[in-house]
């Protein structure tokens, strides 16, 4: 752990609306492990980690959400590449997620993954700028919320998706 990270991580804990840690293990090359004091001081003071997956083992991502059981883990974008890896943790552990957002999911992808976890364990997401665009240019939100509305489940259940889940997580 670099000591320096934990001095940030506090710094910007006390900024309004600081409202949890993400981590890019693949994207940054260092290994799981490296997360073990981030982990343990969002876990104290009730953060939730999202977490970037990527190619390329970076560690063993089950370890977190056992190692860290009070900890709200998120897996971004419905744990692509190792979503059939970690679909399983995420349904099988209370304090694993998976968030939907993305271009580089579909529709179809979505619904399997709901299907899988079951929607307390999704969360809608944008990945804002990054991937679908407007004509003008600007980020069209409208297509992933569309996915979740067109999605077979209650709207009570749908609801959860769109916020509650993340709500509670963040004890609102």
């Amino acid at each position: 752990d670099n000591p320096g990270v934990l001095e940030e991580m506090e710094r910007w804990r006390g900024v309004r609306g600081m409202i949890g840690v993400k981590a890019h293990p693949y994207w940054h090359r260092y290994p799981l492990a490296d997360l073990e004091g981030i982990a343990r001081r969002a876990e104290e003071i009730a953060l939730p980690l999202i977490l970037h997956m990527g190619f390329g083992a970076q560690g063993d991502y089950r370890w977190l959400v056992e190692s860290f059981p009070r900890l709200k883990i998120i897996y971004a974008h419905a744990g692509i590449p190792y979503f059939k890896a970690l679909w399983p943790v995420v349904r099988g552990f209370p304090n694993a997620y998976m968030d939907l957002s993305s271009a580089h999911l579909s529709e179809r992808f979505v619904r399997r993954a709901v299907a899988f976890a079951g929607p307390e364990k999704c969360l809608y997401g944008t990945d804002s700028p990054y991937g679908f665009l407007t004509s003008g240019g600007s980020y069209d939100y409208g297509r992933v919320k569309g996915w979740i509305d067109r999605l077979p489940v209650s709207e009570r259940d749908r609801d959860l998706i769109l916020g509650e889940n993340f709500l509670d997580m963040i004890n609102v």
